[in-house]
């Protein structure tokens, strides 16, 4: 008898016990910093530090495809999870051949320029971005003949500007990819009066 009251006590304690427990899954009680997010959307555009980026743009002048390289670095401040902004220099290689059938042209020019860009939020990891930015150009230009001798050749600096608008998505936390519309203007393109073209293209950004 006194066993069985012994083993009733028992029970009725160690119920009690696990009844005061609270029963909430460990997980649960990890902190929301914490868990790991599987997604880097939420911090692409907070992201404010220094980056690199190249691309190329294609163009049609007098009709033909040319193509446009730019390299960039410069610096991303400003983010939130609604907007970000950058400055950045650019330096680009344009290369474009032309021929009347007597003589062909060889020019390419060298812009460097100073930009600003900003950048919203549009859904899930896809942003837009818009700028533009001012500078010159090293213009180089040499003509030959049919049999290949010189002409004439011709180097100089123009003046030279550009207005970018366009869509980027976030791949990582550091590396977006970009492609867009371009206008590009200069005062002076070898054998052109300048440069007044549209252009398509795109890149790939890596932050810091």
């Amino acid at each position: 008898m006194k066993k069985n009251a012994f083993l009733t006590a028992l029970v009725l304690s160690s119920g009690s016990s696990f009844a005061g427990e609270t029963t909430t899954p460990v997980a649960a009680q990890i902190s929301a910093d914490q868990i790991p997010c599987s997604s880097s959307c939420s911090s692409c555009l907070k992201n404010s530090n220094l980056f690199l980026s190249g691309g190329v743009d294609f163009l049609g002048i007098d009709g033909e495809d040319t193509q446009f390289f730019t390299g960039r670095v410069g610096y991303t401040f400003g983010g939130t999870d609604e907007y970000s902004q950058a400055l950045f220099l650019e330096v680009g290689w344009l290369d474009h051949d032309d021929s009347d059938g007597l003589l062909f042209d060889d020019t390419y020019a060298i812009p460097v320029t100073a930009n600003y860009e900003y950048r919203r939020a549009l859904f899930s990891c896809l942003n837009l971005y818009l700028g533009g930015g001012a500078g010159v150009a090293y213009v180089n230009s040499d003509t030959v003949n049919q049999v290949g001798v010189q002409v004439e050749s011709d180097n100089e600096f123009a003046l030279y500007a550009q207005a970018f608008a366009g869509l980027t998505v976030c791949l990582t936390e550091n590396i977006e990819a970009y492609w867009g519309v371009r206008y590009i203007w200069t005062d002076d393109f070898g054998v052109t009066s300048g440069l007044n073209e549209w252009s398509v293209g795109g890149g790939l950004r890596y932050i810091f």
